[in-house]
């Protein structure tokens, strides 16, 4: 368990999920200065996704990453209802860019560790307890209970979590 004294925080910033929001937010945050820790259920960041990588012209670009996760571009999208129907719509240039997933995880968290980011693995976030002047953190940590204290937690754990 850490143990800190009274009015000693050690992160700002406590984020829960270390996929794309998790450590975009970690590397933003930290790169101004916040001490950041993220918390990732996962054994690393390149393993099995639940979501596609999927996304946008602005969303890449914000993003600032290296061409080479782009997988494939679309300019088009086909709409398929029940009853057999579609629609196609078509743009003159690409609007939708499929990203390899695992990559663009290690890129964001790379970002971020640079940045000056924690990351800790194998952790399962089980509690959050706001208090008047922080937020405390329980997890599980190979067996074993922690607690994380900080100004700010942020859940970033995607679909399906339970917090």
């Amino acid at each position: 368990m850490v143990r800190m004294k009274r009015g000693n925080i050690l992160h700002d910033t406590i984020i829960i999920g270390a996929g794309p929001v998790g450590s975009y937010l970690a590397e933003k945050l930290a790169t101004h200065g916040h001490r950041v820790l993220v918390l990732e259920k996962k054994a690393d960041v390149s393993g099995e996704v639940c979501c596609t990588g999927i996304v946008g012209k602005e969303c890449l670009n914000l993003l600032s990453i290296d061409n080479d996760l782009i997988l494939r571009t679309a300019n088009s999208a086909r709409f398929i209802a029940a009853s057999g129907k579609s629609l196609k719509l078509c743009r003159n240039e690409n609007v939708a860019y499929i990203l390899d997933r695992p990559a663009l995880n290690r890129a964001l968290a790379e970002h971020a560790r640079a940045a000056g980011a924690s990351y800790l693995f194998q952790t399962q976030v089980t509690d959050i307890q706001p208090d008047s002047n922080r937020v405390c953190v329980r997890a599980t940590q190979q067996g074993k209970t922690r607690s994380f204290d900080a100004q700010v937690a942020i859940i970033a754990t995607g679909y399906g979590s339970s917090l």
